[in-house]
């Protein structure tokens, strides 16, 4: 699997350098969480997730800084972006599991665990903060993998 992951050369007109582990976990999470906010705006239920504008902005603004810190190639800025946004995933995550409450989401079904952020503005579900509690483990992973090695970093 690592060797897949380190092969991957996605796009061929970035900086030809061969990326890490957090590079390339940074460019593919990115990527999704870009392509899972832009179809949450036709789609407010897609994945049976609850996604509202807001939602689906911040979702692809952090899409869109994961990406382009991986893409880039920048280790130390990959690393940043993981940490930041997998330390913004579990605070939604914890927030919604140990505070959600039994309720109807802005959606109209029954949920066992519906946190209000700002209410009928951002409205997160059970399904929302499982989605959250994966980004996060993913991202610390990337974090975890850069500072591991050392933090060695190279010369741009």
């Amino acid at each position: 699997m690592s060797k897949f992951l380190n092969s991957l050369d996605i796009f061929p007109y970035g900086p030809k350098v061969r990326k890490n582990r957090t590079e390339v976990i940074s460019l593919v999470v990115g990527l999704a969480l870009f392509i899972l906010g832009l179809s949450g705006l036709p789609f407010s239920n897609f994945m049976g997730l609850h996604l509202s504008v807001f939602h689906c902005l911040t979702i692809t603004a952090a899409g869109v800084v994961l990406f382009w810190n991986g893409y880039l190639a920048n280790e130390k800025g990959s690393y940043w972006a993981c940490f930041g946004f997998g330390t913004f995933f579990a605070l939604r995550a914890a927030l919604g599991f140990l505070f959600g409450q039994h309720g109807v989401a802005s959606l109209g079904s029954m949920e066992d665990r519906v946190f209000r952020i700002v209410p009928n503005f951002q409205v997160l579900g059970t399904a929302d903060y499982i989605l959250d509690a994966l980004l996060c483990l993913i991202l610390f992973a990337g974090a975890y993998d850069w500072s591991s090695r050392g933090r060695v970093s190279r010369a741009h």
